[in-house]
């Protein structure tokens, strides 16, 4: 029985383990001069290309300026429901109320600094609970190394996946708590908080909990029947999923409607992607993860830790084998094929490579824990333990790094001295005497220093240095959007030709601006987008990359058009369309306005066709014939030669007349990696990751050259080249406005059309169809449709006379979700209740 004094040292333990990880984060991020307090960040890559735009999306539905229910600026329009469940249901988020979108940076570096702390007090926690006897030290040097491991520096830019971090070790103690307390309610309600936080961290730590299951029935001393304690294991995971039902449920269906609808696993093979001995050999300071070499890096305590387990006599056997199997199936989990898309859900990742690392170092630091906590029954031999295992992991490391280059040879002989000084405090620590306590409190000491010191490396490496240059972005952009939302109030769609940011080569992914600056746009980028609505864009011409976004970053304008784009921002002029000198933001993009673009909602005499048209041009020409009934078409080829010099392919292309818009795609079957140059345009990479497939020809005369470079240029067969007639154009965007209709937002998830017509007739509205709209036509519920199988736009039968229209969505899955979510609820007070009578 704990003592009231031993709570309140374990209960110490847990602040210093918070506060210490809090602490050392911040001094890393003053010294590195990273936000709040310099110009860099930990928000690289996605972090910076999608969440800053999301969380600014957050701000604005805390503030009432966006809707979470439904919101046109998510892709063509779709709920934030399921993207809140992956992205931004942490409740750090609730943060965002003290910053400004222009500290977004400081807003993820602090929210990153304040989880880690979290998981540093959960593991901690964990370790108190389930090694009782470990003691304040260990278990605190432990808690660092599980909060400031590799994965978690490495990770901290997607930080929706720390709430998941932080949450498996209360997942761990509830699988514990299965045998020595036969209770199934721990585990469950941490399921279901880490399924409510983040559902794919928690479906991975599921996995991961179920092996955890296993090793832990294997050194149960109470011997319970296997089978039933994964009874209890399920029960407790279905609880769970009804508990969480109203996240998980909407969550599911959403992902059914886009990436979530295929699988990876239909191309599995029993192959391998790396050599198993890649994860200790590049268990070293500062190491990052590739394909094919993984890093469990949390300190040397935790490699020492496990090797000590498997070296000592006093460990049981059966802990030995099956911990030393454990290990091995682990790292398995990161080179064997079939594991490694078991554990990545069923989809090869695209980046963030690899998504699940945390896992082998959360088991190296149970082995660790469970030889800490038995190495008093070593009858004085512990130091002779601590040295042999010591020699033994210095020596590995060695032979399997014998072949480092100098700088790498650095970061090898720090972390061997790391790891002897580990072993020497151990040592030092478990003699008799006062000052083993000295030495035994130096050990958390040294190892926050040998963690701090790695996050160090790993926050340089990965910091994005661009937190000034965002600032300035972020108040340019909001003025340029309120600019045009000031001088026309309607509902329209605005596309961009340049975003905030671009790689290198000029490419990019940063299509959410829409979502940061609050505007319906003609794209998106995010993990729940719409298979139609994107399938859709691909037709136009916009190709879809990764089954998250289409590629916009060119105006096609016959497309743009029809999707009701009436402003263009542009870093160059757009022929044809109109500046907008008087509400133009800064030099570098300026503000056109597109004279052809269609309403969001107007009359048409057309059903819709089906067909399988692979050219976007004959696609959209089709498309505008058939909704405003026009002979012509809008988008005509034009002639062209092409001369070959080594590996490229010059196309000269003659055009009909010098006021056409010229237009051209190149179709490709797989990544090439050309160069393109088109007109008097920059050379551009081509028929690669995120570049677009239909581009804009600059031209001033009758004739234009486009070069494409690269190998195997020769094999392109069929080259697209049209030339766009501004007039017909002009003639389809004049029929569409004198049977517009008007369209209004009258809630987050409701809308209203008003038109009128002369005889019965189809409404088309510019917003996806889904079957989540229920739609009533002067007050009478009216079955719906999308225009035609490729094309998603909500198409509704009206009669001759005044209508009005009105559309409200509903989140599918989140009623079902709830009632389930409140039965469980109820159930479980039950049961509670009649326990709590019974004892």
């Amino acid at each position: 029985m704990k003592t009231i004094a031993d709570r309140r040292r374990q209960r110490l333990v847990r602040l210093t383990a918070l506060f210490g990880t809090i602490g050392a984060l911040f001094l890393l991020f003053w010294a590195l001069k990273m936000a709040p307090f310099g110009g860099s960040s930990l928000a690289r890559e996605d972090a910076n290309i999608q969440y800053l735009a999301f969380f600014s999306y957050l701000k604005d539905v805390f503030r009432g300026e966006n809707s979470l229910w439904y919101s046109l600026s998510i892709g063509l329009g779709g709920s934030g429901v399921p993207l809140a469940s992956y992205y931004l249901s942490s409740p750090f988020n609730v943060l965002l109320f003290l910053f400004p979108k222009t500290e977004l940076h400081s807003f993820i570096d602090i929210t990153v600094a304040l989880k880690l702390g979290v998981c540093a007090w959960t593991f901690s926690y964990y370790l108190q609970k389930r090694f009782p006897d470990l003691g304040g030290a260990k278990t605190l040097a432990l808690a660092f190394c599980f909060a400031l491991m590799q994965y978690n520096i490495a990770q901290s830019s997607n930080l929706m996946w720390l709430d998941g971090i932080y949450m498996l070790p209360l997942i761990l103690l509830g699988v514990y708590r299965l045998f020595t307390e036969e209770r199934i309610g721990p585990l469950s309600a941490a399921f279901a908080v880490c399924l409510i936080l983040n559902w794919y961290i928690a479906a991975i730590n599921a996995l991961f909990s179920i092996g955890m299951l296993l090793l832990e029935c294997i050194w149960a001393e109470k011997k319970d029947s296997f089978l039933k304690t994964l009874l209890r294991f399920f029960r407790a995971g279905i609880r769970s999923l009804l508990l969480s039902a109203w996240v998980v449920v909407p969550t599911v269906i959403s992902q059914l409607r886009g990436k979530g609808s295929t699988s990876d696993l239909t191309g599995i093979s029993l192959g391998w992607m790396g050599n198993v001995a890649e994860t200790l050999r590049n268990y070293r300071i500062w190491s990052i993860n590739l394909p094919g070499a993984v890093t469990w890096f949390c300190g040397g305590l935790a490699l020492l830790g496990p090797v000590a387990f498997l070296l000592a006599r006093h460990v049981p056997v059966r802990k030995r084998i099956s911990g030393g199997v454990a290990l091995i199936l682990m790292d398995l989990c990161y080179y064997w094929i079939p594991l490694f898309l078991l554990f990545s859900l069923g989809k090869e990742p695209q980046g963030h490579w690899c998504r699940y690392t945390y896992l082998g170092s959360t088991l190296l630091l149970f082995l660790t824990a469970e030889y800490l906590q038995t190495e008093r029954t070593a009858e004085g031999k512990h130091w002779k333990t601590v040295l042999l295992s010591a020699a033994v992991a210095i020596a590995a490391l060695g032979i399997l790094n014998r072949n480092l280059e100098s700088t790498d040879r650095v970061r090898l002989l720090i972390t061997l001295a790391f790891l002897a000084g580990t072993a020497a405090l151990l040592i030092l620590a478990g003699r008799e005497g006062k000052g083993a306590k000295v030495w035994a409190v130096m050990l958390p000491v040294l190892l926050l220093f040998e963690m701090s010191f790695n996050a160090s490396g790993l926050m340089q490496f990965y910091a994005s240095p661009d937190v000034e240059e965002y600032k300035e972005y972020v108040m340019d952009q909001t003025d340029r959007i309120d600019a045009i939302k000031q001088s026309d109030p309607a509902i329209y769609r605005i596309g961009q030709t340049s975003y905030r940011r671009s790689e290198a080569s000029g490419l990019t992914a940063c299509f959410d601006e829409s979502m940061a600056y609050g505007f319906a746009s003609n794209t998106g980028y995010t993990s729940y987008s719409d298979n139609l609505q994107m399938d859709f864009l691909d037709s136009l011409g916009y190709r879809t990359e990764a089954e998250s976004m289409n590629i916009a970053d060119t105006s096609i304008l016959p497309a743009d058009s029809l999707l009701g784009v009436r402003y263009i921002l542009s870093e160059y002029e757009i022929p044809g369309m109109e500046l907008l000198d008087d509400v133009s933001g800064t030099e570098n993009k300026k503000i056109y306005r597109n004279p052809y673009a269609f309403p969001m909602a107007f009359m048409t005499e057309s059903a819709g066709t089906e067909t399988q048209e692979e050219d976007p041009f004959r696609y959209q020409n089709r498309l505008i014939r058939e909704l405003t009934g026009i002979e012509e078409d809008v988008f005509v080829p034009v002639e062209w030669s092409v001369e070959q010099e080594g590996e490229t392919q010059r196309y000269i292309l003659k055009r009909n007349r010098v006021d056409s818009v010229l237009y051209g795609s190149i179709p490709w079957e797989e990544e090439k990696e050309w160069t393109l140059t088109a007109g008097d345009s920059a050379p551009t990479p081509y028929a690669c990751w995120l570049s677009p497939s239909v581009f804009y020809i600059p031209a001033d005369g009758v004739s234009a050259v486009v070069e494409v470079s690269g190998e195997s240029v020769s094999d392109i067969t069929e080259p697209c080249f049209y030339e766009m007639r501004p007039e017909v154009l002009q003639k389809a965007a004049s029929i569409a406005g004198e049977h517009s209709a008007v369209l209004e937002k009258t809630g987050g998830g409701t809308f209203t059309v008003t038109c009128s017509s002369e005889q019965d007739s189809t409404l088309y509205i510019n917003i996806p169809y889904s079957s989540d709209w229920t739609i009533r036509v002067n007050g009478e519920k009216t079955e719906t449709q999308p225009y035609s199988a490729d094309d998603p736009m909500i198409t509704v039968p009206v009669k001759a006379g005044e209508n009005r229209v009105e559309m409200t969505y509903h989140v599918r899955g989140l009623s079902i979700g709830i009632l389930i979510t409140l039965a469980e609820c109820l159930l479980v007070m039950a049961v509670f209740r009649k326990r709590k009578k019974q004892s």
